[in-house]
């Protein structure tokens, strides 16, 4: 947003005419109350002079102690140039260095031909759920000097303002159930995707059993990772000794239990992945469900207990793996694999092929926190002309231990950029916190509600992801020299000569 504004400067300072009124924005509803664990969406409703708009830079914001974000999308067509592709909607979670917590929202019209909408539209919806009981209010807030920054810039290249009619929101009352829920994930036939298992209002919980199913015409099982530490959860297969085992070929098992108190996780804790290997033909789409035995005295159940062995009531939502042409026609991105010793720190490239014309790009890429730890970016391509090559800005965005990637070209430039087949964007940096002949996985992710993209000077185009493998070898590094020939070389890249 900051290059935008920076074009915008010039003729902004040679306006000499007065300042149209600022954008009036509201919310729906206005006033409401909801119960701890109860979720409601709440619409920013554009109220006035919401005319000829070029670009806009704001954040909504809202009690944090009291509320809890879940998501937020627009309710606008963002499908192509013409109507609103390109705007964001994301959250920044407490603790980021330049941005202020809330529900940050940004667009900027390619071709400034300016957009306009009636008064009344619902713009962006927000889901927020209760959290602790209390009164407060969500607004947009605009405060320079605590990283809120609010810029609504119009077609006469006026900077207009903002201002937000805010939401009382009263929280009552307390919950006692978890959520469960298991992720919608997509991949291309032949990829390996990983499916997240996560909990909301996961506390005093001493012991959790439940099965888990897929089509098995669909997805082949991999393997498990990603294990709650907390939970002390392995990933070990199969029952009895670690906690997962299998009910039948296309079904797993879990089973957990602390015998001496309860646990308690944060909100979206991932319990642990389930990793596929995906069979299907494209366009097909496998349930990933939770399972309970028919027979009710048989495991596996789907059953969550606290500490006092009462039953915690549990919410399920059922999750997918989607089978799309990611094998097909499209800009690929790769990520490098590498053979490293216990304790490294390694860097891996990500490059791209057919990366032609791209105007802009939002990737995730995740690995396991447990086995490697993400400790920097270098080697950022000078083609791409990215505002920062670090980690903690909005071109490189860690949170909760995913990192995000933006990329939008020179809006001046009406042909994007292009790079050459197999040329690195950047390289990503690691320490290895893996023991010898374990592995891990780089790969693209999606962070709901956001989806990895890549957009050309057509629209979206197809994103081909292709996963980084990271071993750790034997590095003993042991030789028996005689004369000029070296033998027994054990290190990794290593040769006998």
């Amino acid at each position: 947003m900051k290059r935008i504004y920076y074009l915008l400067l010039i003729p902004l300072l040679l306006s000499a005419w007065q300042l149209p009124a600022q954008l009036q924005v509201s919310f729906d509803p206005s006033t409401t109350t909801l119960a701890v664990g109860e979720e409601k969406v709440f619409n920013l409703v554009v109220n006035d002079n919401f005319d000829d708009l070029v670009g806009f830079e704001f954040t909504m914001t809202f009690n944090q102690s009291q509320l809890e974000f879940v998501e937020a999308y627009p309710l606008v067509d963002t499908t192509s140039y013409s109507t609103f592709k390109g705007l964001g909607v994301a959250y920044v979670p407490p603790g980021n260095p330049s941005f202020g917590t809330g529900i940050k929202v940004t667009y900027y019209d390619f071709f400034l031909t300016g957009k306009s909408l009636p008064d009344g539209t619902n713009f962006i919806a927000v889901k927020l759920r209760g959290k602790a009981p209390g009164t407060s209010q969500m607004n947009v807030t605009c405060n320079l000097a605590q990283n809120y920054t609010c810029e609504v810039i119009n077609a006469a290249f006026n900077d207009i303002g903002i201002t937000g009619t805010p939401a009382n929101i009263t929280v009552t009352g307390s919950f006692g159930g978890i959520t469960a829920t298991i992720g919608d994930v997509q991949g291309g036939m032949g990829q390996t995707v990983c499916v997240p298992v996560t909990v909301d209002n996961f506390q005093d919980v001493s012991l959790m059993e439940f099965g888990i199913g897929w089509d098995p015409s669909i997805l082949t099982f991999e393997s498990l990772q990603n294990c709650n530490s907390t939970l002390q959860l392995d990933c070990s297969l199969p029952l009895p000794n670690g906690n997962f085992g299998f009910f039948n070929a296309n079904t797993l098992q879990v089973s957990w239990i602390n015998p001496f108190s309860g646990d308690d996780l944060p909100n979206g804790s991932v319990l642990f992945e389930v990793c596929f290997t995906i069979i299907g033909n494209t366009g097909q789409t496998s349930p990933v469900n939770f399972f309970a035995n028919p027979n009710p005295s048989l495991p596996p159940k789907i059953e969550f207990r606290n500490s006092n062995d009462d039953l915690i009531q549990v919410n399920t939502v059922n999750g997918s793996v989607t089978v799309n042409d990611d094998n097909g026609a499209g800009v690929t991105i790769d990520i490098g694999e590498r053979n490293v010793c216990q304790g490294d720190t390694f860097c891996v490239p990500i490059t791209a092929t057919d990366f032609n014309n791209i105007v802009g790009a939002q990737l995730y890429i995740a690995g396991n926190p447990l086995k490697i730890d993400l400790v920097g970016v270098k080697g950022c391509n000078p083609k791409l002309d990215l505002p920062n090559c670090s980690l903690g800005n909005l071109t490189f965005n860690e949170s909760s231990d995913i990192l995000g990637f933006l990329f939008e070209a020179n809006p001046l430039d009406p042909l994007g950029v292009t790079l050459d087949s197999g040329e690195v964007m950047f390289q990503l940096c690691y320490q290895n916190l893996m023991l010898e002949g374990q592995m891990d996985t780089i790969r693209i992710v999606d962070k709901d509600p956001l989806m990895s993209e890549i957009n050309d000077t057509s629209g979206v185009v197809n994103l081909i992801r292709q996963i980084g493998v990271i071993n750790t070898v034997p590095c003993n590094c042991d030789l028996n020299v005689s004369a000029t020939i070296v033998t027994k070389v054990n290190c990794p890249g290593g040769a006998d000569g």
